[in-house]
């Protein structure tokens, strides 16, 4: 038990509360307190004294888990006072003093030297600066160097470069040939970020090659139906002599009539005007849809209406 504890005050007690605790435990003991008890009144109301009894107090709680002198060393300045490196000067000289009572000169001696090190530097607004550049330098040579491991350490590809050669546009993409174009470009993202321009360049290359055939429409039909002919090519030559080869068609890529629906609208609305109604909305919506689509629509709308006049014929 230690003497704040003995006389039942706080570490922060002021000089007149410690008397007070003092007479109250004196009068609990019927005014004959031990001698301990006035050995802590007389050390804890002594100003040096009590500096003194409060390091060995501090020194004492945190023996267990001072730091050792190499590891104290090899923290920088910010680290010995436990700060960061945005702190201001209060918060510097806070954290100094919290220090040297836990490495107080009498007890830990070189850890004292290493603390006032630290603050004599970070407390010179001119030394910091100087400082606070030479630790980030030092930041960014051991980052270049670990990127230089892990990139040693990543020397060889995941796929040989004569394999990916070999592979088309899809496969290095790792893409089926209908996929989407959204999911063309997602695969492409992941590829490059899988074969790094910096690590494999001549890998890089070759992705990036069949993203610029298979973004784009028009050299992906032509590229897919090439990729078509070479395949039912290859699969003929391996057929059986005796069998007639089957020809092959390629894929037909039809597109739907459309209309000129700006057109339309003017031809149903003068048309309305000139002449009737009846004629020129029909004709309007066919040159707006377009003659197909809108022959497909008034077919399904007679076919509709023929099912509900069944209906009304049915149930009336």
């Amino acid at each position: 038990m230690n003497y704040y504890e003995l006389l039942g005050v706080k570490e922060t007690a002021s000089k007149d509360e410690i008397k007070r605790a003092y007479v109250i435990k004196a009068q609990t003991n019927g005014n004959q307190p031990p001698k301990e008890m006035k050995q802590a009144l007389l050390t804890l109301t002594d100003p040096l004294s009590r500096i003194q009894y409060d390091r060995v107090l501090a020194s004492e709680q945190t023996s267990s888990t001072v730091l050792s002198l190499q590891g104290l060393k090899k923290l920088n300045y910010y680290e010995r006072l436990k700060i960061n490196t945005y702190a201001n000067q209060e918060a510097i000289k806070k954290s100094y003093y919290e220090q040297i009572k836990i490495f107080s000169n009498e007890l830990y001696p070189d850890h004292f030297i290493l603390i006032r090190e630290a603050y004599e530097v970070l407390s010179d607004p001119i030394e910091r600066k100087k400082y606070s550049s030479q630790l980030e330098q030092e930041h960014s040579n051991q980052s270049s160097s670990k990127n230089q491991k892990h990139r040693s350490s990543e020397s060889n590809p995941p796929i040989p470069l004569a394999e990916l050669r070999a592979m088309n546009y899809f496969d290095r993409l790792n893409v089926n040939p209908y996929a989407a174009p959204e999911k063309v470009k997602e695969s492409y993202y992941i590829q490059i970020k899988r074969f790094n321009n910096e690590v494999f360049p001549e890998h890089f290359l070759l992705i990036k090659e069949a993203y610029e055939f298979l973004s784009d429409p028009i050299r992906r039909r032509e590229y897919l139906i090439q990729l078509n002919l070479g395949s039912s090519h290859r699969n003929s030559s391996h057929q059986n002599t005796d069998t007639e080869p089957e020809s092959y068609s390629p894929p037909v890529y039809s597109e739907e009539i459309s209309g000129h629906p700006m057109l339309g609208w003017i031809i149903a609305i003068l048309g309305s005007f000139m002449f009737t109604p009846v004629i020129a909305i029909p004709l309007g919506i066919a040159v707006g849809m377009g003659f197909a689509r809108a022959f497909k629509a008034v077919g399904t709308l007679i076919v509709i209406g023929i099912i509900l006049l069944f209906l009304i014929a049915l149930f009336s």
